[in-house]
């Protein structure tokens, strides 16, 4: 383990020289833009999918989104530069995830038997259930006020 730069480095290749061949290639992408995968791991030189690959192609995406407001989802064979629509259509899907993760944490929880909990695990467990309460309120008040009147 040393210290570079001001953070501590654990050993492994550095991903900031990959990161910064795909900054000074693609710039801040256009919306719209797609940038094959194929290119990128020529750029980066490594195989798509491979470990490298994600490595640096999230600190390259994280960091588009970081500064300048830039998100980049995934289709077919390429990085696609988001537009407004694309990126609700993806923020609507990641919350319905979410909510599927809660639902699955509190079947958990309403699971275990109560009887064999450590006070402290038992109000965490209170605790649970009355978040999920909420978001499940929430969430339900809230798509009321967005269903489509069906005609007569």
């Amino acid at each position: 383990m040393s210290r570079s730069g001001g953070a501590l480095f654990f050993g492994g290749v550095p991903t900031e020289p990959d990161v910064r061949a795909l900054v000074e290639k693609y710039g801040v992408p256009e919306e719209g833009t797609k940038i094959p995968y194929a290119e990128v791991a020529e750029l980066i030189r490594t195989q798509p999918w491979s470990s490298r690959f994600c490595t640096v192609t999230a600190r390259w995406r994280n960091g588009l989104l970081k500064d300048h407001n830039v998100k980049i989802g995934a289709v077919a064979g390429c990085f696609n530069v988001l537009t407004p629509d694309e990126r609700i259509s993806m923020s609507i899907n990641e919350f319905r995830s979410g909510v599927r993760s809660i639902e699955r944490s509190v079947r958990l929880n309403e699971t275990t038997d109560r009887d064999r909990l450590s006070p402290e695990m038992r109000a965490e467990s209170d605790h649970v259930k009355r978040c999920a309460g909420a978001i499940r309120l929430a969430t339900l008040t809230e798509a009321k006020k967005y269903r489509v009147a069906l005609p007569e």
